[in-house]
């Protein structure tokens, strides 16, 4: 088979290739679930996860002006309360982006901008966890201490991403994702008073030993 020929089936492969990773992108920032993406598609959760990392670090590139759910605009006041009102009463993040018309992270991203104080005389209904839903952004390849970041340059303020190799994300400055351990996890409180001495001792010796 001549040369021409057979680059001319490569290329057309490669397209189906894209074709079908576009889609499997598409369905997954509706669903978050690589496994049902594949199997809806007929190809590997491998595959689904590549062609989202490839995506993720398209639009890190190039961007958040590319894709309206990593930008960061406040959003509409109304519209974060209702979609509070939908999550509070048993609607998911994927139900309320196909009512919307959006995808899932773009309603994630608003509701956690959207931390407006509450309303006098106590919430409307059972309390909402507004704390960001991040997205995990793994290397190509596998995840090892030398691994390369997947995106170029920092993450857009706002992104649901979070990288798994520097642990940077769009939402580190947001109040909900700070973490005190001294404030956060206080030691447990000690069986009895006569065990504080021996703790007192102990550290002591310790920079006694140090």
């Amino acid at each position: 088979m001549p040369t021409s020929a057979l680059a001319a089936i490569e290329t057309r492969q490669a397209r189906t290739a894209e074709a079908v990773a576009a889609k499997c992108v598409e369905r997954w920032r509706k669903t978050g679930n690589a496994v049902e993406v594949a199997k809806r598609f007929h190809v590997t959760a491998g595959f689904v996860r590549a062609a989202v990392e490839r995506a993720g670090a398209a639009e890190f590139h190039d961007g958040p002006a590319t894709a309206r759910d990593l930008d960061a605009d406040p959003v509409d006041a109304d519209e974060a309360e209702g979609w509070r009102t939908l999550r509070a009463n048993g609607m998911s993040d994927a139900e309320i982006a196909d009512e919307a018309g959006v995808n899932v992270r773009y309603v994630r991203t608003r509701i956690g901008f959207a931390d407006a104080p509450e309303p006098q005389g106590g919430r409307r209904g059972p309390a909402v966890d507004l704390t960001p839903k991040l997205t995990p952004l793994f290397p190509v390849g596998p995840l090892t201490p030398t691994s390369e970041c997947p995106h170029k340059g920092p993450i857009p303020a706002g992104s649901p991403f979070v990288c798994m190799v520097c642990h940077q994300s769009g939402f580190d400055a947001h109040p909900k994702v700070h973490f005190d351990p001294a404030a956060d996890m206080p030691p447990d409180p000690l069986d009895d008073d006569t065990s504080a001495p021996q703790w007192e001792a102990l550290a002591s010796a310790s920079r006694a030993a140090g």
